[in-house]
């Protein structure tokens, strides 16, 4: 075969495998647009603070680079409706992971069937549809194309790239500003051991990571450290001691996860105070987080391979797992194992440094604060390549075996195209209930009155069409609730029932027989969203 033959072979390949490409951002436009929803979490905070932006910034608790983030990607889209924005923002996040996760494997010569394989059962699991803070999505987008960016490249620069993205990803997520640290000193110290960088005067990629430090200290609201990680660990520790001792006499309501805290804890101030004040339980939770972080990764590594089969062919699954399995005996076992550790040698050598400086704040956050699923999806990059890695490492005894195992995944990914009852995720319905209180906006300007901060705040700055109309946020509605009932026009109560205090006489009252009352009626409950929702009657 001459060059051009074998150049002429390379393209036609690559252009089959493109379209298989475009056939799953195309599907997934319609899949994920049928299943996504936008729950009550942080990324409310982040897209108001993204359509509010302005620079310098007064503090940078909730981070910079993720709301400018928004703020860019709003300017291309003008849709009336503030949802669809945001859904079109969460489609192009992920199709971003979905085709450089494919790219970073390929760079790592995967081949490109086990690229797609991979990349495909991630974007399509229910855990990457699902999962909030999306924020956390951003992060994973920029790590991956970093990292691909950053293939067969020196090691000097690639430490240079990762220090700025580890200072970009320290003003989305504070915790990674220790990272930055990390980055920052090895780079430093490559510097001054490779002569050549020295006599080049290349000093200005040393100088640049400083330049962005001060930057970000007077225009990005200072150093990204502050007691937030107590806070997380605060209400983390709450949810494993609840574990351990459900008969505790604890009410869900707010800030009361600090008293029980302070309670069974004792009272800290500062991360470091945490293992003096109480060893015994510090060193039972952070234990209690392992076993539980191996569990999780276990379950979401399973609801990514399995789960996409799953959810199109129900309990066929086990049949096309068994068909597959024929193919075992035919397995060259020790040319596989020699070829496992040649892959994986190479791709330790390769990015092994590079993504232990990245992760390494994800490592400790899950260990010390709480194995949280969005954390676990930094962790994809390392168990997504092993796994393929493994796959592109087997050896077959007949070459038309593999021609023939490649031809089935073929057909496999065509049939999940082709079916018309894919499985429509059990999902919240938050959206239909934003939708609901925009439409009665439309008529005449309402006044809401409620106890959950995230939905209403989003409410209030995007969703209301009339600007008469009002909004009484009352964190604490256990007392005084008659009170403000009696002396204000309230057109609709939504009561988060994850806030409420059982222990709250008037309360209770209102929620079983009062509302009436007042003259409200009872909706039925948008399914999944844990609100009651009271109407004025006639309206």
């Amino acid at each position: 075969m001459n060059v051009r033959q074998y150049i002429l072979k390379i393209n036609k390949s690559s252009f089959y495998y493109s379209i298989l490409l475009l056939f799953s951002c195309i599907f997934y436009f319609f899949y994920s647009f049928k299943n996504y929803d936008i729950v009550p979490s942080d990324d409310y905070v982040y897209i108001n603070n993204g359509i509010a932006l302005s620079l310098p910034l007064t503090n940078n608790y909730l981070g910079f680079f993720y709301p400018l983030f928004f703020k860019f990607m709003l300017m291309f889209n003008s849709f009336q409706h503030i949802l669809t924005n945001v859904y079109i923002i969460y489609y192009c996040l992920s199709i971003a992971c979905f085709l450089l996760l494919y790219l970073f494997l390929k760079e790592n010569k995967i081949h490109p069937i086990i690229c797609i394989l991979l990349a495909a059962s991630f974007l399509f699991s229910d855990y990457q549809i699902l999962l909030f803070p999306k924020i956390s999505f951003f992060c994973f987008f920029l790590l991956l194309f970093t990292l691909w960016l950053i293939q067969n490249k020196k090691n000097f620069i690639k430490m240079f790239a990762i220090t700025i993205l580890c200072w970009i990803l320290a003003y989305t997520r504070p915790e990674f500003f220790f990272a930055y640290i990390l980055s920052f000193l090895t780079l430093f110290f490559l510097f001054f051991r490779n002569k050549k960088y020295k006599e080049n005067r290349n000093i200005l990629f040393v100088i640049f990571p400083i330049f962005l430090f001060f930057f970000g200290v007077y225009m990005l609201g200072g150093q990204p450290i502050s007691n937030r990680g107590l806070d997380a660990f605060i209400q983390h520790f709450v949810l494993n001691y609840m574990d351990w001792y459900p008969e505790t006499d604890y009410e869900i309501g707010y800030r009361n996860e600090f008293k029980l805290f302070s309670k069974v804890y004792g009272n800290v101030n500062s991360m470091v105070e945490l293992l003096p004040t109480n060893p015994s339980l510090f060193f039972k939770h952070i234990i209690y987080n392992t076993v539980h972080y191996f569990k999780l990764t276990f379950t979401l590594l399973f609801k990514i391979l399995a789960g996409v089969s799953i959810n199109i062919f129900g309990g066929y699954t086990k049949y096309i797992l068994i068909g597959f399995g024929i193919f075992i005996p035919f397995i060259n076992f020790k040319e596989s194992w020699l070829k496992l550790k040649e892959s994986f040698t190479e791709f330790l050598f390769k990015n092994g440094l590079i993504i232990l400086l990245t992760l390494f704040p994800t490592i400790i956050s899950v260990i010390l604060i709480y194995p949280r699923e969005h954390y676990l999806l930094f962790h994809l990059v390392i168990y997504l390549s092993l796994i393929a890695i493994v796959l592109n490492s087997i050896v077959l005894k007949q070459k038309v075996i593999g021609t023939a195992l490649g031809f089935l995944f073929i057909l496999f990914f065509f049939i999940s195209f082709s079916q018309k009852n894919i499985k429509t995720l059990k999902t919240t319905q938050y959206k239909e209930m934003y939708e609901f209180m925009l439409k009665t906006t439309e008529k005449r300007p309402l006044t809401v009155l409620s106890n959950e901060f995230f939905s209403m705040i989003f409410f209030k700055e995007n969703l209301i069409n009339n600007p008469k109309s009002k909004i009484h946020f009352r964190l604490k509605m256990n007392n005084g609730l008659d009170t403000f009932l009696k002396t204000h026009t309230i057109d609709y109560v939504y009561i988060s029932v994850q806030e409420i205090n059982s222990t709250s006489v008037e309360m209770s009252n209102f929620i079983n027989r009062d509302y009436t009352n007042y003259g409200f009626q009872k909706m039925t409950p948008f399914r999944g969203v844990p609100y009651l929702i009271f109407v004025r009657k006639g309206l």
